[in-house]
């Protein structure tokens, strides 16, 4: 998994990757092909230009499972 940073909605991204030390601009980054991406606005899979799913939508099943933890606070 890589991390794309768009400094301005229209920037071209840079690329954060655990397995590289440098960040790279996505352009240099030839070997890496999307399969989702996502904002607080959505998410698309296979470059879709229209939102498949609601970024939040599953937050409240997350905090039902952590508020069940021992000794977790959220």
């Amino acid at each position: 998994m890589v991390l794309g940073y768009f400094a301005t909605p229209n920037a071209k991204p840079l690329i954060l990757d655990s397995l590289i030390t440098k960040v790279l601009p996505a352009a240099k980054r030839v070997d890496l092909s999307p399969v989702f991406s996502f904002n607080s606005q959505g998410l698309w899979a296979n470059n879709s230009t229209k939102s498949v799913a609601s970024p939040t939508a599953r937050l409240s099943r997350w905090r039902k499972f952590w508020s069940r933890q021992p000794n977790q606070k959220y």
